[in-house]
């Protein structure tokens, strides 16, 4: 015991005066002594359910209850509490008593002063003994504690596993009430797991971090960072509404709370709260610290496997998506060795699995590679991405036309590894596109030859492309024509246009199956010329409403007039 550890003694007699003035004599002897004072058994056993007293002093005769009854209600109560017999009965009958009854020391009262001396020896030498075997005690069950949490740390699996485990094994532990785990999410801590018989204490708990204040709850200060363990003794008077008032309510006195931190990352903090408001001595704490570190570890190795495990998953779902995918892909290195290649790529460039992370690009083109492919590659080695097309020839001679993407491939830190291409089969749409180029070709040829008009009419805009047949039918030049409905309705004969708007709205609104319509034009000499119109709405809405309608100009002047 150290010199300046406090005792705080409690010394019961039923003389009031004698026991205030042996009571200051006693502290006068050792100044470490602090005396509290009891007239009676039962207000002793008062002061013991109000105080954390460290050593009892007694006297034997007492007219409620003598000192060996008092003893016993000790030992039935509080367990191997120092308790000495200071008495002026010296008897051996008294003393065999008292030592049946497990008393602690036995002292017989004098006239001379120096007694106290011997007795605050006697008082220090038995609370010394205790402190010790507490130690003992306390080291027992936390070797005990570390002992079966790291059985379980060792063999969780999970972080929900390893916090449920750990909660659950430390509030087994004597005088444990409740053990709880919790993290910081959005700026309120949450629990992760909790195991104890006062859990209901979290129903009430609300802890807030990162709101700008100093933070006074443990769990806010521990996560803080600023100790390895941050301890707190609840008071018997607690600010009303605070989280000491909630805490007393389900009967927690005492609390320690260690951060769970390992390699800089936070993992949240480990709560322990006891019943007891003085229990965490300095070396409890170290090993609560100790233990908070090796959660921590054990977290960190859960979240590393688990990360692994993901990626592990994800890797496999991206090969098989690589792998099946319909278009050639494939990666090459800065050396332009190909580091990947899926089966559509190895069997268009005539290559085995085998040959992977041997062969190189060069190798694989054979002469199609060119100084313009190895540019293009530098290009994204540098950062660049490329989207481009290109014809290559199959082993079996067929020519193919891939539309290809080129990025560059990354590590986490941004450092460029090589370049990945994604390769496009567009063979098809390139032929179709060329055969669309010539149906198109032949159709403007014969609606040039049949001198027909061609009109597209955005019905929601009202915005109409003309194509110059339509515009020479009426004697203008294209750019004679504004792109809208007004160039057309405006040049339609008054007297035609109710019938042809009737025909028009009709079809518009799929009463009938096409607009068709004869009616007179305004040329651009101001003579009316016959125009045969037909058309047909090409795209609705999902309600119906016309979108597009697409039709022909026919001059039938000749035949009406």
């Amino acid at each position: 015991m150290e010199p300046q550890d406090e005792i705080i003694v409690l010394h019961v007699d039923d003389g009031s005066a004698f026991v205030e003035t042996a009571s200051q004599l006693l502290a006068r002897a050792d100044d470490r002594l602090v005396v509290e004072t009891a007239t009676s058994a039962a207000a002793a056993l008062d002061v013991l359910a109000e105080i954390d007293i460290d050593c009892i002093v007694s006297d034997y005769e007492m007219p409620d209850c003598d000192g060996i009854g008092l003893l016993e209600a000790v030992r039935r109560d509080h367990g191997d509490l120092p308790f000495i017999l200071f008495t002026g009965k010296g008897s051996e009958e008294i003393a065999s008593e008292a030592i049946s009854a497990g008393v602690t020391d036995y002292l017989q009262k004098g006239s001379d002063t120096s007694q106290y001396a011997v007795l605050a020896n006697r008082v220090t030498n038995a609370v010394a003994t205790a402190r010790s075997r507490d130690r003992a005690a306390t080291m027992h069950r936390m070797q005990k504690v570390l002992r079966d949490v790291n059985q379980r740390l060792v063999r969780a699996e999970s972080r929900a596993q390893i916090e449920a485990d750990v909660c659950a094994v430390i509030s087994q532990i004597d005088p444990y009430r409740l053990v709880w785990i919790g993290a910081p999410t959005e700026g309120i801590v949450e629990v992760q797991a909790s195991s104890g018989d006062a859990t209901g204490y979290l129903d009430a708990l609300t802890v807030e971090v990162d709101d700008g204040t100093p933070a006074v709850e443990p769990t806010a200060q521990a996560l803080d960072g600023v100790d390895r363990a941050v301890v707190k003794s609840i008071p018997d008077d607690p600010a009303p509404e605070s989280w000491e008032a909630a805490a007393r309510d389900h009967g927690l006195r005492g609390v320690v709370t260690v951060p769970l931190v390992h390699e800089d990352r936070q993992f949240g903090a480990l709560s322990v709260y006891s019943d007891r408001p003085a229990f965490f001595d300095q070396r409890e704490r170290s090993l609560l610290a100790e233990l908070g570190e090796d959660i921590a570890h054990a977290i960190h190795r859960a979240e590393n496997e688990r990360e692994l495990r993901e990626s592990r998953a994800d890797l496999r779902v991206y090969e098989r998506a690589v792998e099946s995918s319909s278009d050639l892909l494939a990666g090459i290195d800065t050396d332009y060795t190909l580091i990947f290649a899926n089966e559509r790529y190895r069997e268009f460039h005539g290559i085995s699995e085998d040959e992977i992370g041997e062969i190189s690009l060069p190798d694989v083109l054979g002469e199609v590679w060119s100084e313009q492919i190895e540019n293009r590659e530098d290009r994204v080695l540098g950062g660049a991405t490329l989207n481009y097309e290109v014809s290559r020839t199959s082993p079996s001679g067929e020519e193919r036309t891939f539309s290809v993407r080129d990025y560059p491939l990354k590590d986490r830190d941004g450092t460029i590894l090589g370049v990945v291409g994604a390769m496009r089969d567009i063979t098809a749409r390139k032929i179709a596109e060329r055969e669309l180029k010539r149906y198109k070709e032949r159709y403007d040829l014969a609606v040039e030859a049949a001198e027909i008009g061609i009109w597209d009419w955005n019905v929601q805009t009202d915005e109409v492309q003309f194509n110059e047949q339509w515009a020479a039918i009426l004697g203008h030049s294209p750019t004679e024509i504004d792109d809208h409905l007004d160039a057309w309705e405006q040049r339609v004969h008054p007297d035609d246009l109710p019938d042809v708007t009737a025909a028009l709205g009709a079809h518009l609104a799929g009463e009938t199956d096409r607009y068709e319509c004869e009616h007179r034009m305004r040329t651009a000499d101001g003579s009316w010329k016959w125009i045969q119109d037909i058309g047909r709405v090409t795209r609705r809405d999902e309600g119906g409403d016309p979108i597009r309608a697409v039709g022909v100009h026919i001059d039938i002047d000749d035949r009406v007039s």
